[in-house]
């Protein structure tokens, strides 16, 4: 089973990978509590520091979250992954 970004709560759903030299950074996370569009937040091992999962109004919206969070929420790189489709990973594909 599948369902259409269309169907979420934006137009354009993307997964952002987000170094930073402080990932838990006390404005980084006040950030991403007040900007509307980061509806999942996850810290990681690895080359990023955080997973986020955003959904916004198109992609001039998506690039203003972006720079929100290299300039107010002290990102040193991103990295973006625009959604096509979501599959249900856990749904039962036998029947």
């Amino acid at each position: 089973m599948t369902s259409s970004p269309a169907t979420w709560a934006g137009d354009v759903q993307a997964v952002v990978l987000v170094r930073t030299v402080d990932p838990g950074a006390a404005r980084l996370q006040r950030l991403l509590r007040r900007v509307p569009g980061v509806s999942a937040a996850w810290y990681l091992a690895g080359d990023a520091d955080l997973l986020l999962l955003v959904s916004c109004q198109g992609l001039p919206e998506l690039r203003r979250l972006i720079t929100r969070l290299r300039i107010e929420g002290g990102a040193t790189a991103t990295t973006t992954h625009l959604v096509l489709r979501r599959l249900d990973a856990g749904a039962d594909q036998a029947s």
